[in-house]
């Protein structure tokens, strides 16, 4: 397994939650850069966001258009935005119609990252519904990236990463807490 540059994590039932246990958890001294999409509600703000970075010791912000990728620091898609990252290792925005129902969308993230980080990459898919995020999941393994998934039996809604594992194998199935854990291996990896 190669050293991941970037973390992605998607999310959609139950993931807001999970990422405020998450991110506190995470330190400052993390040496690669998180970015997030999870599935909001159209329309609405991140105040979970601006929660977490009162919580947080790593950065948090929301992404925006061009902005430059940075260890240390998490970025969060904004709500009905699809979130990829670009060659140059830059976020992008985008209005584009909705993917697997949802905008942001997991699978835009993940298979843009993917192209990018290639076998570079640690992709999380934690708890949701639906299917979105396991094609971009695929898209990680296609070029070697790592792939965790957040385990179904303790996952708020299971049936995220249950589809997922029908799919592919996952290098990781881990509970949230075990998750923690293992983001936090990256402050000691750099």
């Amino acid at each position: 397994m190669s050293i991941s540059e970037a973390i992605v994590i998607g999310g959609s039932a139950g993931s807001i939650s999970a990422m405020n246990y998450l991110v506190p958890a995470i330190p400052a001294t993390i040496s690669i850069p998180i970015v997030v999409a999870l599935h909001t509600m159209k329309g609405g703000d991140n105040f979970f966001l601006e929660r977490l970075k009162t919580s947080a010791g790593v950065k948090v912000a929301e992404a925006h258009d061009k902005a430059l990728l940075l260890p240390g620091t998490i970025y969060f898609a904004p709500p009905d935005y699809h979130l990829l990252i670009e060659y140059n290792r830059h976020l992008s925005l985008s209005c584009d119609p909705e993917v697997t129902f949802s905008r942001p969308s997991i699978d835009v993230l993940f298979e843009s990252a993917s192209r990018v980080y290639r076998e570079h990459l640690t992709g999380v898919l934690l708890t949701g519904g639906g299917c979105d995020g396991v094609s971009g999941l695929k898209s990680i393994r296609a070029l070697g990236g790592t792939i965790v998934v957040e385990n179904p039996s303790t996952a708020n809604t299971p049936f995220l990463p249950e589809n997922a594992l029908k799919e592919l194998n996952a290098d990781y199935i881990l509970t949230l807490e075990e998750i923690s854990e293992f983001i936090k291996g990256f402050s000691e990896r750099g």
